[in-house]
């Protein structure tokens, strides 16, 4: 061999391990690239599941609230009971009192009237 194909074999060889280190730091982006794809797919996976949790969150939330507002108008029932019974009390003692005058005044008229009844 001479001189020339040494020089060029010599090239050749120093090209061949530049584009060995060249792929070598090709192959660790690649790989550093795979891990980062993971962790992306893992982190979305996680989103999936935290995006379907709040929104199962959040019909059990309606849930609660449709529970609290009834309960709330169950309570404003209760609390109001008493002065409904109040009311409907002094109702029936106003038409007691009624009654009884009208009956009263009924029988004294009757008694005028008609005193060989009474």
């Amino acid at each position: 061999m001479d001189n020339e194909q040494i020089k060029e074999l010599v090239e050749i060889k120093q090209r061949a391990l530049s584009n060995s280190h060249r792929l070598e730091a090709q192959e660790d982006q690649i790989k550093e690239i795979r891990e980062e794809m993971k962790q992306l797919y893992s982190l979305n996976t996680e989103l999936r599941l935290l995006t379907q949790t709040v929104a199962s969150m959040s019909g059990k939330l309606d849930e609660v609230q449709h529970a609290t507002n009834k309960l709330a108008d169950e309570i404003n029932e209760v609390q109001h009971e008493p002065q409904k019974n109040k009311a409907g009390i002094a109702d029936r003692i106003f038409w007691i009192i009624a009654t009884l005058l009208i009956t009263g005044v009924a029988a004294f008229i009757l008694h005028a009237v008609m005193p060989q009844i009474f």
